[in-house]
């Protein structure tokens, strides 16, 4: 069942379904996946083991309370869009629940997650980056912050105050406690490896002795022997200490130079460990993969249901998973969690049924049903993918723009996929195709580390890319668009330099920003049926060109001066457009951009990336959200 529908009328709530109305325009929206994303942290309830809570990077906290066949919405008064580090649920009171979150702090809810509040007070540093309680006194916190350091509380997070000398400018990764002795803490942290303090957090010293990798993620503690410590550290798999932290050695054998970011101990048999995707039997001598099912994702949170030892869920950039049999095997269990950042949202317009979604760190996914359930396309070969195209004259063949200059292919509707970048640098944000010879493509890129940014061009369908920079300074451009009419002359626009044409097949470009009051561009759009006409979605909202770009006209009645993340023309009827904003409210203008009306003015839809018109019926409006997955019109 959709998780949210929103109806512009009336407020109704019914069995978790939301309807909201507005007497301007009758306009349902309808959450409908995919689900899952990027799930950072699980907790599992210690008296209810079919309750757990998901913290996830962006999309909020969700809960179950079936073992994962289900989960809802959880985070009435969590700020949006930051990352849930930790969640720590109180075992002597299972409805006070902590939440650890980047940038905003604490916050604590005292009714099983249905609110929540923030516990800041005290809080020098608010960027949370790990979170613990101590097993024997329930009052008492401590958090770790990106910006080095650690508070303590001893009133269950009413205050706080620093805590810690020789740990101070340390980024304080994860935070264990050793539940024989609470005064014994162990801080992995980012750069300086492993600390320990005897003295409740008072005084910390760094016990690194044969740890050989300096980014530590997570530490556990033998539940029998508490002399037995596992840490797990950024490319150099699992280290051991059998003597309480004074020394260690690598415990690598099947796990060699791996990224672990997540480690468990079973309960029942100390002997059992599973690091992430790997598992180890014999405590940690030796490691084999475990990754049935859960192939290709980082595993953040690992938790180990207390009354059956057997089932195990894992949090990955993919979503929740679960094996009930030790992990043989994984299934997700993801439903009702929309998280997923969504890039692109590409409808076939042959049959507007089939949908391909993009998504930055769940690779993409397909629907045949119109959104109604969703396949997460295996073999893509990336799981971070900024941007997706369909070839104009081949719905069967798509190329999805990731990290690093990746550029991926399939020729058979996402069955398959071959890797082609050849030459190309950069993260990709934008690919064009050539509606007049498909074989024609170009692709935007830009690196952020090097704050570098190109355009690329490929004359072969994507097999070898030639960079083709002339008179494009180097430009964050995030969106590339093609004349339909003249496939030689291409718009390009830039995040901080506003509009590009060139009138050679990119051969060289000029500048097109006269009468553009800002250079920010996050989006443009070409009008199929007028080339001459262009809209571009700005930092400070719509503008419009009727003439290729050589004059610009702002186009912002009714929109105010809004951040515009998409747009898109209704190919039906071109003078119908709809433009999102960054800030989740959608508008459309039936005038050719001169009038905007909202249709969700009582609602927001979070963190809108993208936007799509179903070609067949215009009334099927699809947005991307970045934290929140797909919505979609309900006719």
């Amino acid at each position: 069942m959709p998780r949210l529908l929103i109806t512009l009328f009336a407020v109704v709530i019914l069995n978790s379904t939301f309807f909201i109305s507005n007497c301007l325009a009758e306009t349902t929206w309808q959450s409908i996946g995919p689900f899952g994303g990027d799930v950072r942290a699980i907790a599992i309830d210690p008296t209810n083991s079919q309750a757990l809570y998901a913290g996830t990077s962006g999309g909020g906290l969700f809960k179950t309370i079936n073992g994962g066949a289900s989960w809802v919405d959880s985070s009435k008064g969590l700020p949006g869009s930051n990352t849930i580090t930790n969640i720590i649920i109180n075992p002597a009171n299972s409805q006070i629940v902590y939440a650890g979150i980047g940038w905003r702090g604490v916050y604590k809810s005292v009714n099983g997650g249905a609110s929540w509040d923030a516990y800041n007070n005290g809080l020098t540093n608010v960027n949370i980056s790990s979170l613990a309680m101590d097993p024997n006194n329930d009052r008492i916190l401590y958090a770790g912050t990106w910006q080095g350091g650690l508070s303590k509380s001893i009133d269950g997070g009413d205050s706080w105050s620093i805590s810690g000398s020789g740990i101070t400018d340390t980024i304080i990764m994860s935070l264990t406690i050793d539940p024989h002795d609470s005064q014994t803490i162990y801080a992995g942290t980012m750069q300086n490896g492993l600390y320990k303090t005897t003295n409740g957090g008072a005084s910390w010293t760094a016990i690194n002795n044969g740890i050989t990798a300096s980014h530590i993620h997570a530490v556990a503690i033998d539940p029998i022997n508490n002399q037995i410590i596992y840490a797990a550290t950024d490319g150099g798999g699992v280290f051991k200490s059998t003597d309480g932290g004074a020394s260690w050695a690598a415990s690598y054998i099947g796990m060699v130079n791996k990224y672990v970011y997540s480690l468990a101990i079973d309960p029942s048999n100390n002997r059992t460990i599973y690091a992430g995707s790997y598992k180890s039997t014999d405590g940690g001598m030796t490691w084999t993969s475990a990754t049935s099912g859960i192939t290709n994702s980082n595993v953040w949170s690992l938790v180990i249901d207390p009354v059956n030892n057997k089932t195990v869920y894992a949090g990955t950039n993919f979503g929740v998973y679960k094996t009930i049999n030790g992990d043989t095997s994984w299934s997700e269990v993801s439903n009702g969690l929309a998280s997923t950042y969504i890039t692109s949202v590409i409808i076939n317009p042959t049959n507007n049924l089939t949908i391909y979604s993009a998504t930055y760190g769940s690779g993409i996914f397909k629907s045949t049903n119109g959104g109604s359930s969703w396949l997460r396309l295996p073999n893509v070969g990336n799981a971070y993918f900024n941007t997706l195209s369909m070839d104009p004259n081949n719905n069967q063949v798509l190329y999805g723009g990731g990290q690093t200059g990746s550029i991926n292919k399939t020729t058979d509707g996402g069955a398959s996929w071959l890797y082609d970048n050849s030459g190309v640098n950069g993260n990709v944000y934008a690919i064009a195709i050539d509606p007049t010879n498909s074989q024609t493509l170009y692709a935007a890129t830009y690196n952020y580390t090097t704050n570098l940014g190109w355009i690329f061009k490929s004359n072969n369908g994507g097999s070898s890319w030639l960079a083709i920079n002339n008179g494009v300074p180097n430009s964050d451009i995030k969106s590339l668009v093609i004349d339909p009419i003249n496939h030689q002359t291409l718009y390009a626009g830039a995040n901080e330099n506003g509009v590009f044409k060139s009138t050679d097949g990119g051969s060289s470009w000029i500048s097109m920003n006269n009468g553009l009051t800002t250079t920010g561009i996050n989006t443009l759009v070409i009008d199929t049926a007028n080339s001459q006409t262009l809209y571009a979605g700005t930092w400070s909202g719509v503008f419009k060109t009727t003439n290729g770009g050589t004059t610009w006209t702002i186009a912002n009645n009714g929109l105010a001066n809004l951040d515009i993340a998409a747009l898109a023309i209704d190919k039906g009827n071109n003078q119908t457009i709809y433009a999102a904003t960054r800030s989740g409210k959608i508008f459309k203008s039936v005038n050719d951009g001169l009038s905007w009306t909202i249709l969700n003015t009582d609602f927001t839809i979070p963190n809108i990336q993208s936007i799509a018109i179903a070609p067949s019926n215009p009334e099927n409006i699809y947005v991307g959200t970045t934290s929140g997955g797909i919505y979609k019109t309900v006719t």
